[in-house]
């Protein structure tokens, strides 16, 4: 009984790249998923300033449920990071569906012990996933139209999300293991900010603004490689941030491009849901 205490409290949560003070996301899974729990998690309904918002995950991805215990402190833990580098209120997280399904089996005691096939049954690593902020929460819905709201953040927006990401650094990059109980401890995989690189211009459509970036980062020996897109728009005339990336082993199992075509889809996709009538 010792033992398996001793290897209970050893566990760990390993969440991919952070840009801004939130987790950065996600790339699709191409693997069909028979529990049904994976295509109720994409979709979320959650009230969003006095109105009901729907918001959609990407294919092969699901939303961290805040009822679950270790998804809701991992979301509380993350939600304290983007208060205090000014990134707004984190409002949800996803990653992809099997990714989430391992993070769930940590609270498992019976998922506790020794390494096999090159699986450790005490670690769960999100290394494909998403975030969605909302950055004025003290502030009425905008008045101005998606067009223009996207317009005046264009110019500025590779730079701002530059300073955001070092602002976050700042506070949380040196940062070692955070505990989120008395048993689980999670570390984010965060790289010096000299070692991003950027898109050199902003990316636009009609539904948002964005800028991909690329970066490397190593933790316990292990080289890890993060591509992924960051981008603001309107939900229901509300300014929201939304990151996407994809994080591998050795070198990056996605391109910018990838990236950026994937958040062009989930922003159109919700801007769409979520038009006021």
């Amino acid at each position: 009984m010792k033992n398996s205490k001793h290897v209970s409290s050893l566990k760990k949560l390993f969440v991919g790249a952070c840009l801004v003070a939130t987790m950065l996301g996600a790339a699709p899974a191409q693997a069909k998923y028979q529990d049904p729990i994976y295509e109720m998690r994409r979709t979320l309904f959650m009230p969003f300033g006095q109105s009901m918002t729907v918001l959609e995950a990407p294919l092969g991805m699901c939303f961290l449920d805040e009822s679950q215990y270790l998804e809701g402190q991992l979301i509380k833990q993350l939600r304290s990071q983007n208060k205090s580098s000014g990134g707004g209120v984190l409002l949800a997280v996803f990653a992809d569906c099997l990714e989430v399904g391992k993070l769930q089996k940590l609270t498992d005691p019976a998922n506790s012990g020794p390494t096999y096939n090159g699986e450790n049954p005490n670690s769960a690593m999100l290394m494909h996933q998403g975030t969605i902020s909302w950055l004025t929460p003290k502030a009425p819905r905008t008045k101005a139209s998606l067009a223009e709201y996207l317009d005046a953040h264009q110019p500025s927006f590779r730079d701002d999300i530059h300073n955001s990401m070092v602002k976050s650094y700042k506070l949380f990059g040196n940062k070692a293991d955070v505990k989120l109980d008395d048993k689980i401890t999670a570390r984010s995989l965060q790289a010096d900010p000299s070692q991003y690189h950027f898109d050199e211009h902003a990316h636009r459509t009609d539904n948002l603004v964005s800028v991909g970036f690329s970066t490397n980062v190593e933790m316990e020996y292990t080289k890890y490689a993060t591509v992924g897109v960051v981008g603001t728009t309107l939900i229901r005339q509300f300014p929201v941030q939304v990151s996407i990336s994809s994080t591998a082993k050795d070198k990056a199992d996605k391109s910018v491009g990838q990236m950026t075509d994937l958040l062009d889809k989930f922003a159109a996709q919700n801007v769409a849901l979520n038009t006021l009538n």
